[in-house]
C-alpha cells in the first residue's frame, strides 16, 4: 500500500498507528486505490448520512 501511494512504508505505519493524524487528501488516495468511498473508510453508514440531508 505504501509504494501505491508513493510513500514509505514508515509513513504508511503512522497512518495505521494514529489515522486520525491523516490529511484528507491521503485518505482520498486509499479510498481511491481501495476503490471505496471516503465514508466508507470513516465507517460512516451512508444510510444515516442520505437521512440528514
Amino acid at each position: 500500500m505504501a509504494k501505491k501511494l508513493n510513500i514509505t512504508q514508515q509513513a504508511y505505519s503512522n497512518i495505521e498507528k494514529t489515522p486520525e493524524n491523516m490529511s484528507l487528501k491521503k485518505l482520498n488516495d486509499i479510498a481511491d486505490l481501495m476503490q471505496v468511498k471516503i465514508v466508507i473508510l470513516l465507517g460512516i453508514d451512508n444510510e444515516y448520512v442520505q437521512n440528514q440531508t
